[in-house]
Formats: structure tokens, C-alpha cells, sequence
């Protein structure tokens, strides 16, 4: 066994996740640098302001204790709610509900394990993008944009195995909203 193989293969290996990082952030059409918070459904804190029909919208009877958490996506300084079904929680995904109070109007539902909040703006609020692990090694990653009314899904990417590290090694800096828990 030549000496320079164990090098040659370290080498080829962070060639490939340089190469798949770039790949994955040029698919998105998004940087890592341009994520703002990573939210999960355990950053999410009891929310009695949320109205009554909330749980309507998951069609699901069995959402109580409603959780949010509070986020301004829209630079106007009122703060939107994202909503985790906590109960309908599996190991890949949750689904969510954006709930704007002003209006008193859901604006979105997404599925997520993680939501990356970006920089990035459309039609002025926040773009999104959510992870959901499928299972076997495979994840997805998709876009949200607000349309003028609601949220909807931009662009999806497939992710594998060494994709997905890739993924959640380039935002590993990205905070949580310790900003955005309540105050005690």
C-alpha cells in the first residue's frame, strides 16, 4: 500500500464536500451566510394569544398546548407566529402554520424539522427554507417566498447522505432565536 494513498483519499474527500456544499447552495439559489435564525419545534414556547380556530387549520383535534414561536418576517415590528403541530410531530418533519395576529390570518403552512429563516427577502417578508428528513438517507429542502397573500413553495432540492452533512455543516453557525423566547 503506497503512503500517499491515505492522503489522496482524505484529499478526494473534502474536494467532494467542498463540491456538494456548492452544489447545494447554488441549487438554492440562497448562501448560508444570508440565514438568519434555525428554528425547531422545541424552540417553540406556549402561546396563549393564538385564537381559538388555530388548530383548525392543522385538522387535527389534538394541538393543545398551541406552542409558537414569535418572529418579525416582515420588518414592520409586529411579531408573526410559526406554529409547530407538535402532536403530529414524527422524526423527519413537522408541520407548521405561519399565523399573522395583526390580520389574524394564516399566511403559510410549511413542513419542517428545521426552518432556516434567510435574509433574503420576497414581496417583503422573509424567504424560508425547511428541512424534512424522508428517511433512508434522504432529506428535502424547500423554499418558501411570500406571494403578496401566503407562503408558497419555491423550488425543492432532493439531498443525500453526504449532501445533507454538507447542508447542516454549512449553517452549523446560524443561531437559534434565544432573542425571541420570552421574557421570565
Amino acid at each position: 500500500m503506497n503512503g500517499a494513498q491515505p492522503v489522496c483519499s482524505i484529499l478526494f474527500a473534502f474536494v467532494l464536500i467542498v463540491v456538494l456544499s456548492s452544489a447545494i447552495t447554488i441549487a438554492l439559489g440562497q448562501s448560508i451566510s444570508r440565514a438568519t435564525y434555525q428554528l425547531e419545534s422545541d424552540d417553540a414556547f406556549p402561546d396563549s394569544t393564538l385564537p381559538a380556530n388555530v388548530p383548525d387549520y392543522f385538522e387535527d383535534s389534538n394541538t393543545s398546548p398551541l406552542c409558537s414561536i414569535r418572529i418579525d418576517l416582515n420588518g414592520d415590528g409586529r411579531l408573526e407566529r410559526l406554529v409547530p403541530n407538535k402532536f403530529l410531530e414524527g422524526t423527519g418533519y413537522c408541520p407548521w402554520l405561519i399565523f399573522d395576529p395583526s390580520c389574524r390570518n394564516l399566511i403559510g403552512r410549511v413542513d419542517a424539522k428545521v426552518i432556516f429563516v434567510l435574509d433574503s427577502l420576497r414581496r417583503g417578508y422573509n424567504v424560508l427554507q425547511c428541512y424534512c428528513r424522508l428517511g433512508g438517507g434522504i432529506g428535502e429542502v424547500t423554499t418558501y417566498v411570500f406571494n403578496g397573500t401566503k407562503y408558497t413553495k419555491s423550488k425543492t432540492l432532493r439531498l443525500e447522505d453526504e449532501q445533507i452533512d454538507a447542508f447542516f455543516n454549512e449553517r452549523s453557525k446560524v443561531p437559534h432565536p434565544k432573542v425571541l423566547r420570552p421574557v421570565k
